[in-house]
C-alpha cells in the first residue's frame, strides 16, 4: 500500500538559503506569511492569543508546490524563508501537492525545512485528522488547490499578487 501521508516532526533548520529572484516573486515581502498568520481577516472567529488568557491559537499551513513557492514549476510567490518564517512562528507545516511524496521531501530536504507532513493535495481531510489545530489553511494558485482545500475544511489562501493588494498594508507592509 503507498502511503498518501507522511508526518515529520521536529525544528525547522536555520540557516540562509538563496531565494530564486523573479519579478514576480519579489511582489511580496518575507513577513507576508507571518502577516497570513495574523491578519484577522483570515481569522473570522479565531481566537486572538489576547482572547484566550494568554493560551496560544494553533495554525497549520499546508503549501502547495508549483506556482505557489518559489522552488516550484513554475515558480510562485511564496519564497522558502516565508514558510521557515511560519514555522519559527509555531506553525505547524508542510506540503499538500499533487507531487509524489518522495518529491515533496526531497524539497523540503534540500532547504534544511523540517516539516510536520507531506500529502497529496486530494488527502488533506487527513492531515486535518491527524493534527488539532485551531484554524487550518492551504496556500496555492489553482482552482484546484480552492476545491481540495475546502472540501477538507482549510481555509484557501490564494498565492498570487492581488492577494497583497486585497489584504493591503497590514498583511503586507
Amino acid at each position: 500500500m503507498r502511503p498518501y501521508l507522511l508526518v515529520t516532526s521536529g525544528p525547522a533548520v536555520n540557516g540562509a538559503v538563496g531565494s530564486l529572484a523573479s519579478d514576480r516573486q519579489s511582489t511580496l515581502h518575507d513577513g507576508a506569511i507571518a502577516g497570513i498568520i495574523r491578519s484577522s481577516n483570515l481569522h473570522d472567529g479565531v481566537r486572538r492569543i489576547a482572547d484566550t488568557g494568554g493560551s496560544c491559537v494553533v495554525r497549520l499551513i499546508s503549501f502547495d508546490i508549483d506556482g505557489t513557492l518559489e522552488v516550484g514549476d513554475p515558480p510562485g510567490l511564496i519564497t522558502m524563508e516565508m514558510v521557515r518564517q511560519a514555522k519559527h512562528l509555531g506553525c505547524l507545516i508542510g506540503s499538500g501537492s499533487d507531487r509524489p511524496l518522495s518529491d515533496q521531501r526531497r524539497i523540503w530536504e534540500t532547504h534544511h525545512i523540517t516539516v510536520d507532513f507531506t500529502v497529496l493535495k486530494h488527502r488533506l481531510a487527513e492531515v486535518k485528522a491527524r493534527f488539532q489545530a485551531d484554524v487550518y489553511y492551504h496556500v496555492g494558485d489553482t482552482d484546484m488547490d480552492h476545491f481540495f482545500a475546502t472540501q477538507a475544511g482549510f481555509r484557501f489562501v490564494k498565492a498570487d499578487a492581488a492577494v497583497r493588494q486585497a489584504w493591503g498594508p497590514e498583511v503586507f507592509p
